[in-house]
């Protein structure tokens, strides 16, 4: 027996599956729009400050899904897309999504991969979060973040505030 399950009653282990159960079977569910959307933004590589494209893609999945959006975040391709179980949560959790390409290889790093990887993961968590009686206060942050292979956004961001 894990560390975990000796420190856990059956009533919070049973919760702990079924909130696993749950984030696997909305992933699952998104599944197509997820690799839609990894597919899409591979297909159109842009370079860093410039990904207009996957921005507009991503932000339009979000809202799309009643996350509230904040289109151009402290940058004019990075975007805030939160989701919050409570008004006042005491968790909150991020996830990053890149989407740069890398000048004439395009996205052989990945990033397409690394946006549909974090808005699985939080879509996920959220439906994890909404499968809970009572409420678990939590709000989700998904930061697009773009500028990854050159420019440095992610330092832009933290200059600006975003973290």
């Amino acid at each position: 027996m894990g560390p975990v399950r000796e420190l856990c009653s059956a009533d919070t282990m049973h919760m702990l599956e079924k909130c696993k159960q749950q984030a696997s079977d909305t992933i699952e569910q998104e599944s197509e729009h997820l690799y839609g959307l990894s597919q899409d933004i591979w297909r159109e590589p842009e370079l860093a400050y410039k990904e207009h494209s996957a921005h507009r893609l991503l932000t339009r999945f979000f809202s799309s899904r009643a996350w509230q959006v904040q289109e151009h975040y402290q940058l004019d391709t990075a975007f805030r897309a939160h989701w919050s179980s409570a008004p006042s949560a005491c968790l909150h959790v991020a996830f990053l999504c890149e989407y740069d390409a890398l000048p004439e290889l395009g996205h052989a790093c990945g990033h397409n991969l690394i946006a549909e990887v974090g808005a699985a993961a939080a879509l996920g968590l959220r439906a994890a979060v909404e499968s809970v009686a009572p409420t678990v206060q939590v709000k989700i942050t998904v930061l697009g973040t773009p500028a990854e292979e050159e420019g440095g956004g992610k330092i832009d961001l933290i200059k600006a505030g975003a973290f």
